[in-house]
Order: C-alpha cells, then structure tokens, then sequence
C-alpha cells in the first residue's frame, strides 16, 4: 500500500507542478460552461448546445455546487480522474505483465505530455478511464505466459500458447460497463470496444466476443433511448448527427503527419511496442492493446472528419501498456534483436518527425511549450472578475470564450460560438428539407436552412466548415442577439466582438455604450437603465 501510495504521488507530481504554475489549456469551454449551466438548472439540448451525453458535465455541476466554478475546482477534478487511469493502468497491466512494467505504465500516462498540457477539462481525458477500466476488467481474461518473456531472445517469445480463458457473461458485463462509461463521455470510445470484442474473436474466443458485443450495445443503446426520452430530437440531432457536419481538416495522409507531428515519449514508445514487441504477444493484454489502439487510429486517421491535438488523448492509455511493456522487455539481458527492431522503428519516427511536412509540435500553446504552456491564468481571471464586478448574478452576458463567463459565474447568451450556429442550421434543414438534402449539404459551405440558398459574400473565401459557420451564425445567432441587445437582456458585452457577426455600430443602436478597465474594453447598457433578465432562454 505504501508503495501504491508513493507511486500515486509520482504519477501527481507534474500536475502538481501545471497547477501552480502561472498557465493553464483553457480549451473546449463549452463544457465547462455547460456544467454551470446544468448547476443553474438549465437543460442540456433545449437551453444550450451539447454534442455528447452530459455525464461529464454532471459531474462537473456538482462539483461546481459545492466548490464553486473556480479554474482549481475543474482541474482538480481532472487530476482525480489522470490518477484514478493510472491506477487502473497499473492494476490491469499488474495482473498480466508484473509490477516493473505496472510502474512505467501509470507513469507513461500520467506524465504524458498531452495529458499534462490539457490539464483543466478535455472529454478524451475522462473517456480514458473508461476505456482503462475495461482493459483492467479485460486483464483476468489473458494468461500470463501469453504476454510472457521466457527465452533470452524473441524467437523464443511465447513456445506455450494456451487457449483462450472464455469471456462469461458477468465478467462480460463489467467489461462493458467500463466502455459504456467512456461512450457516455464520449461516443467515439465506441472504438475501444470495438478493438477489445476483435481480440476476443482472435484469441478463438467467438462466444465471448459476441457476449461483449451485445452487451455493449445493449447499454449504448438503452442509455441512447433513455437520453432521447427526456430530450427527445434535440439530443438525437446534435450528439449524432452533429458529426457529420463537423470540418473535413484533413485527408488520411494529412491525419497521419499531424498524429506524427505531435508524439510526445509516450506516443512514441507505444507505436514501437506496437510495431515491434505487441505482435508476438497478440493472445495477452499486449494484443488487445494493440487493437484497441490500431481502432483509435483507425478512427482518427481514416473516419473521423477532424483530428486535433487534444484528440491525441484517445490513444494514451493503450500507448502506456504497449511503451511500458516494450521498455520492461528492453531492461531484460539478451534482448538484442528487439533492441535493434526498437531502434529502427524509432528512427524511422523521428525521421519523419524531422522531415514531415507539419512543423513538430505546430500550435498555440503559450511561453513555455505544449507541455506547461497555455494561457495566462492572470489573463482568464482578470476578464472573469471584469465580468463579475459589472453584471448581476442573474444576467447574461457574451464574450467569445466561455472560460470568462464561467469563472464570473455568469451564463452566456450564445452557446456556443463554434457549436451553436451549425446545430442550429442542422435542425432547421432536417425540417425544412429533410434528411437527404440536408446530407448533401455536409462537405459545402451552403447555409444549412430551407433550400439551398447561396453563402454569404462574405464567406465565400473560408474553408466550407467556416463559411458554414459563419453563415448560419448570420441567418440564426445574429437575429437573436440583436433582439437581446434591444431588449437589453444582455448585461455586459466583453470584447473581442465575435467577427463579422456582432459590430459596434449594432451596439451604439441598441443603447450600449462601451468602457475600459484593466485594458479591457467591454459594453454595457447606457446609465439609467439595466437590462432586463430572461430566466430560461433558447441557445
């Protein structure tokens, strides 16, 4: 137990490390913001748009109910979640592998570069527990001399191979569980169940796999129906059908050298161990990772329309059981061919690496890199308490990053900027056009509505995703929010005004007037009159 309590604390120690530092990754705030919305007692799908299930938020809420919405009380609850993977990792990859390479598993996912950097809140983040709690379920199932080192070299890899240990149903129903909670955070985690019912069939163990398979959908499908009950075609149109409307941001070759343009040390000891140590051990814990990976990537790189950094996380915990086996087997004497192999496949990495065409580690990150980079905490902090100090607990306000108005503990009035217009169009094309028209218009910038009417001028220079955006941002956000601003339902405006939607001369119209403080500048009704509340409002 001291020895699990020390390694926790090991595994702790660089997000430690991120929260006393000065930067924080305040990406994909709309979720945070959602779970303040859900603390007020707004419904997801109906008061604001939501394009997964709301477990994660739930979460959040309560958290938030108790701690308030603070940037600690969210990347706390984060870290609880890294450490809660690590140890699953270390328990799983125990029971199959031993305790050496247990260690350098919760290690290589905790001290992951992207799982330090996105240290406030990313879905991919707590999906991985989910997807580490089912190959901890999953560990029982493979025996030990399937994943085992017993000769000095790897043609002696594995002489004994036993026959599958078969998948009952109770086991089968833990397993599935463990994914259904990632597919409830994440619906792309369908794929780590996909990789774990193939290796059950590959190990000759037909009747598991098929067990595992029906159960899992079983429970994706009565969580899909019960969330469809109580939020009815909202729910169903943007947590499904929002996706295939998202932006194409690569073809195959280009999601290959972006997912190569951003390995850290754990990417990249999990791809060698996949390359050159899992293949002989496909029966144990080391092929089912392979799997489960090889489905990550298969999503990532060839269905999946867009491929961003923090989406990286989805291959982490199958990376820490490949890397930390490959390195336990490199720490063994007489490993030389398996030395040589590693080395070849590293190199060829970090060739590619260097003469890829993407710059290594391409993004905004901050000062100080990927790793402890981000945003100013100051920066975050200052706007929100601007917020704050010049609305009513009760008022809405608008700014282009939800992170501000979640720590003022205010909502805001679009929600949201990069979701909201798009889910907007999408349902009005469904009724107006129906569901093959509003299909075709999937890969164009077409404004997602009645017809098929021409884009904006304004949009005809941006790639199809953000023509479409802003398109529909001018056909649905725009008309709403300067009504809003007429009715002075709106508190305070923050700058940057969302562009090409939103100007100054619209606010001037509405009796707005703007002000400076701290070097910010910000609107708000003009002296003698406040705006009036709206308690419950559509997105």
């Amino acid at each position: 137990m001291v020895g699990l309590i020390a390694l926790l604390a090991l595994c702790a120690v660089p997000h430690i490390v991120r929260a006393s530092g000065d930067d924080c990754a305040p990406r994909d705030g709309m979720y945070v913001h959602a779970a303040l919305m859900l603390s007020k007692g707004y419904e997801p799908y109906v008061h604001f748009t939501q394009v997964a299930f709301p477990l994660a938020e739930a979460v959040l809420a309560a958290v938030i109910t108790v701690a308030g919405p603070t940037l600690p009380a969210v990347e706390w609850t984060t870290n609880a979640v890294i450490l809660l993977t690590a140890l699953a990792l270390f328990v799983a990859v125990r029971r199959s592998l031993g305790l050496r390479p247990a260690v350098i598993a919760a290690l290589l996912w905790s001290w992951g570069l992207w799982v330090v950097h996105f240290n406030l809140f990313e879905r991919e983040t707590w999906a991985a527990l989910g997807t580490s709690l089912a190959l901890l379920a999953y560990a029982p199932l493979v025996a030990a001399r399937a994943d085992a080192d017993p000769g000095p070299d790897d043609d002696d890899e594995a002489r004994a191979r036993p026959g599958p240990v078969p998948l009952d149903w109770p086991r089968a129903a833990r397993i599935a569980l463990a994914l259904g909670l990632a597919f409830t955070i994440k619906i792309t985690a369908v794929m780590p169940a996909a990789g774990l019912c193939l290796h059950r069939a590959l190990v000759g163990d037909l009747r598991g796999a098929l067990r595992l398979g029906l159960l899992y959908s079983g429970l994706i499908g009565a969580a899909t129906l019960s969330a469809s009950t109580v939020w009815g075609r909202p729910f169903l149109e943007q947590v499904y059908m929002f996706g295939f409307f998202r932006q194409q941001t690569h073809d195959v070759l280009g999601a290959w050298g972006e997912v190569v343009a951003h390995l850290d040390h754990t990417l990249l000891l999990g791809f060698v161990g996949l390359v050159t140590w899992a293949p002989r051990r496909g029966r144990g814990l080391a092929g089912a990772a392979a799997l489960v990976l090889l489905m990550d990537l298969l999503y990532a790189t060839v269905i999946s329309p867009t491929l961003w950094d923090h989406n990286l996380l989805n291959l982490f915990p199958a990376c820490a059981v490949l890397g930390a086996g490959l390195v336990d087997a490199l720490l063994r004497p007489g490993r030389g061919r398996l030395r040589l192999a590693a080395l070849g496949v590293a190199g060829l990495l970090v060739l590619a690496v260097v003469f890829g065409s993407r710059p290594y580690m391409a993004g905004e990150y901050g000062p100080r890199g990927p790793g402890f980079g981000g945003r100013a905490r100051e920066g975050l902090e200052r706007r929100a308490e601007l917020i704050a100090m010049h609305t009513g607990p009760d008022e809405i306000v608008e700014c282009i990053m939800p992170w501000w108005a979640f720590v003022a503990d205010r909502v805001k009035f679009v929600r949201y900027w990069d979701l909201a217009p798009v889910a907007l169009g999408v349902e009005a094309s469904l009724r107006a056009d129906g569901w093959s028209a509003t299909f075709a218009k999937r890969h164009d910038a077409l404004l997602l509505g009645p017809g098929l009417p021409p884009p904006p001028k304004k949009t005809q220079n941006l790639q199809a995703y953000a023509a479409r955006l802003m398109a529909c941002s001018l056909t649905y956000i725009r008309p709403e929010l300067l009504d809003a601003l007429q009715r002075r339902e709106l508190g305070l405006i923050l700058e940057p005004l969302p562009p090409g939607v939103l100007t100054e001369r619209d606010l001037w119209a509405a009796g707005y007037q703007p002000f400076e403080q701290w070097g910010l500048r910000a609107w708000k009704p003009q002296a003698g009159s406040r705006p009036a509340v709206r308690e419950l409002h559509q997105r």
